[in-house]
Parts: C-alpha cells; sequence; structure tokens
C-alpha cells in the first residue's frame, strides 16, 4: 500500500500562447523521489465576447489540441487532444472534472484536465506511478487554438488562456516494493473517415495496450483528432482483428454501448465506445503489440445507414521502463 497522496501546486496564472505549443520545464520539478498519481490542468479562458457569436459545444477542450508529457529517460507517456484526456479521466475515475460550457459571453470559463499516471482501474493503481526519483527532467507541453475553437462566428471577440497546475503525489519518497513497474503511454492515435473501414493500431516490442476508446464525430475539422460532434449511429458493429483471429468480434453498437456503460460505471457520452483487454485489474493481462508475434493489429467496422463521421481512436497502454544511464 502506499500512504494517503497529498495534492500540492506546482505552478498558477502561467500565460498559455495560443496558436502553437507551450513546452513547460523550468517549473516542474523532478529527482525527488515522490510518486506522482497525476496532473491537474486548470486552463482558465478570458473572453471578451465583442461581437462574437455561436458558442462551439465543448470548445472548452477542442482549443487544447494537444498535451505531451515526457520525461528524460522514458520519453513521452501522454499525447492526447484536450478532449481525449478529459474523457479518458472521466471514465477511469468515473466522475468527470469540472467544465464550464463556452457561452457567447464575456466570462472567464474554467476547465480541468487531468493527466494520469496512476490506473485506478487496475488491481494495483500504482504499476505505474511516476517515480520522480527516476528523472531529471520533464516536459509538459500544451499546444492551444484559437478563439475560433470556441466561437462558430468569432466577430470581434478576443481570448486569453492562462495554466494552473497542481500534482497529486505521496508525501514522502517511494520505497523500492513501492515503485513502477511499467510505464504509462496514453496516445490519441489520430482520425479515419468511417469509410476506410480499420484503422491499423500501433504496435512495439515494449507497448502491452490495456483499453482502447473511440470516438464517432460528425462536421469534424480535417486533421484535428476528436473535433466535431459526437454521432452513434455510424457504425454498425466493431472488431479487434489480428493474424492470429479476433479480440472482439463484429459486436454490434448497442452491445458495446451497454458494456461500456456496465464496465465503466459511467454515463457513456454520446460518441464514445471503448474496450478493456484487462478487465479483471490485471496488468499481465494487457494485450502485447510486439510485431514479432502480431503481424497486423486492426480496430475494423461495418458502417450503418447513419451519419457519415470521422472514427477518433484513442490508446490506453504502457510500455517498459528504460535503464537508467548513469554519467
Amino acid at each position: 500500500m502506499i500512504e494517503r497522496p497529498v495534492i500540492e501546486q506546482i505552478f498558477g496564472n502561467k500565460a498559455l500562447n495560443l496558436g502553437g505549443p507551450n513546452p513547460i520545464t523550468a517549473d516542474i520539478p523532478m529527482g525527488g523521489g515522490e510518486g506522482w498519481l497525476g496532473l491537474l490542468l486548470e486552463f482558465i479562458y478570458t473572453i471578451v465576447i465583442g461581437t462574437g457569436t455561436t458558442a462551439i459545444s465543448e470548445g472548452e477542450l477542442g482549443i487544447i489540441r494537444n498535451i505531451t508529457f515526457k520525461t528524460d529517460v522514458d520519453g513521452e507517456s501522454h499525447i492526447l487532444t484536450g478532449r481525449a484526456a478529459y474523457r479518458y479521466n472521466h471514465f477511469i475515475e468515473i466522475l468527470p472534472s469540472n467544465k464550464d460550457a463556452i457561452a457567447a459571453a464575456s466570462a472567464d470559463y474554467r476547465v480541468t484536465v487531468p493527466i494520469l499516471f496512476a490506473d485506478m482501474m487496475s488491481g494495483n493503481p500504482y504499476e505505474t506511478i511516476l517515480d520522480t526519483g527516476r528523472y531529471k527532467s520533464c516536459e509538459l507541453n500544451p499546444s492551444m487554438g484559437s478563439i475560433a475553437d470556441l466561437l462558430g462566428t468569432p466577430g470581434t471577440a478576443t481570448v486569453t488562456a492562462k495554466l494552473n497546475c497542481s500534482v497529486i503525489k505521496t508525501k514522502e519518497r517511494l520505497l523500492d516494493w513501492q515503485k513502477p513497474v511499467a510505464y504509462p503511454y496514453i496516445k490519441s492515435l489520430g482520425q479515419t473517415d468511417y469509410t476506410g473501414l480499420l484503422r491499423n493500431l500501433e504496435r512495439s516490442p515494449d507497448l502491452r495496450m490495456r483499453r482502447l476508446f473511440w470516438m464517432l464525430t460528425t462536421a469534424s475539422t480535417a486533421g484535428v483528432p476528436f473535433s466535431g460532434t459526437p454521432a452513434d449511429d455510424s457504425i454498425k458493429n466493431v472488431s479487434i482483428e489480428h493474424q492470429a483471429g479476433y479480440e472482439y468480434k463484429k459486436v454490434i453498437r448497442q452491445q458495446l454501448a451497454d458494456e461500456f456503460a456496465k464496465h465503466f460505471g459511467v454515463t457513456r457520452p454520446a460518441g464514445w465506445y471503448g474496450f478493456d483487454f484487462m478487465k479483471d485489474g490485471d496488468l499481465s493481462n494487457a494485450f502485447l503489440t510486439d510485431p514479432d508475434f502480431v503481424s497486423k493489429l486492426q480496430l475494423t467496422w461495418e458502417t450503418d445507414s447513419g451519419t457519415a463521421a470521422m472514427v477518433n481512436t484513442l490508446l490506453d497502454g504502457v510500455r517498459a521502463l528504460k535503464p537508467i544511464r548513469e554519467v
């Protein structure tokens, strides 16, 4: 067991540049040896509405084009759009974080997007805790969009953005028996037109896939994963297929929806579906994607007579910890 964690602010009111990346390194301490369960990122948007109109649904998430977190030893652990990161936390921790819906009005709007290291659906949630003693540096990099992600008709409206960052962590250094056995790897895989009928999934000798989520959206922005309006009726059934056969074969949409709600214990948001390869919470049952054993790994589907949509895919996996090279 690990002692009850504490929450501590790392930095506050950091101004974010819109229209691009915001790499943050110096403000995030590493090397202390505490275990980090996750980061809480609170984005604050200040809108001056001017002549702007037509608030975009979930624009408060859509403006967060991408969030990456990486360490100097083990590399990237999170490569996620804001919408994907927010929903991933919702599914794993059951309750969604705070989110102020954007309106066509001058005000401050806040949304909290957690970045999780510990896996609260695992039999041992701390198998992937972040051991800060392994690292000398890390980088958090939120890449932001613009006022056009918040308002359909921006007019003369303007927006500025700030970021507060807190960490959920242990009070003391991790003991040897408390240290992680794997490194989280949670990634937005991009979007595929639903008529493409398949999505090739990432494979690597050290990558195990815990879960796979996807979201169907219409009116998406080309090249911007998880953008658009959620749509439920574009796909008839879904399979996960590899060279030896199927993990899931032609599971119909309604069964997927029912199983999703029961397993994750949430009211399923429109457009979202998912598979869990480790329903018993045992990390050893996560799907090994080693190309030496898995020559192909695909999410496939059959289309329905519903609205044309994009299929946006989110991979939830773990990778092997890399050896630390002493200098």
